[in-house]
């Protein structure tokens, strides 16, 4: 085995728990009161189940990569492990309510954001990406906005637009992606 594969093993388990926690969160929507937005909470976790399935993807763009310091672990492994945070603590909010649930959802929205701009930076070291190509920075800037409503409480009503660009984004960024592979 070379570097890669063990980097991809660790990698590969931290987005399986992700995945499996994003699941399990879906099979427990059902458990929301249909007045208390299950289909927003649908919306992120396959959002980033999605995400998830993309970085799995996208880290394969890098296999021929035979020099790997611990700044590139790091900034690679940060990814599966945002995305993970962020499901887990929207999984949280789902026990939870009114106040306590709008804060883990905040903080689910700030892992995303952090996640953006980790994205953002591994586009610019990694893939040759210029500061503000519009390829990568646009859609991440459509996804700050989206998660903007829902992190400062812009209005309730737009809570399942955020939800549903999120969604959005993730697949584009998907389609992007498998674009970018085939070319």
């Amino acid at each position: 085995m070379n570097v890669f594969e063990y980097i991809m093993v660790l990698m590969t388990l931290v987005l399986g728990l992700g995945i499996t926690e994003n699941l399990k969160s879906i099979a427990n929507l059902n458990l929301l009161n249909p007045s208390e937005e299950p289909f927003t909470f649908l919306g992120y976790f396959v959002s980033i189940i999605i995400l998830q399935l993309d970085y799995w993807h996208t880290i394969w763009l890098i296999s021929d990569r035979t020099s790997w310091v611990l700044l590139d672990i790091l900034i690679w492994f940060f990814l599966p492990v945002a995305l993970y945070l962020s499901g887990a603590f929207l999984s949280k909010a789902l026990s939870m309510r009114d106040a306590q649930r709008d804060n883990a959802v905040r903080i689910a929205m700030f892992v995303l954001f952090t996640w953006v701009a980790a994205m953002w930076i591994t586009g610019l070291l990694y893939f040759d990406i210029e500061l503000l190509e519009i390829q990568l920075f646009g859609p991440l800037l459509f996804l700050v906005v989206c998660l903007s409503i829902r992190f400062f409480r812009i209005s309730p009503k737009l809570y399942p637009l955020s939800s549903f660009g999120t969604l959005i984004f993730s697949l584009y960024f998907l389609i992007m992606i498998g674009a970018n592979e085939i070319q």
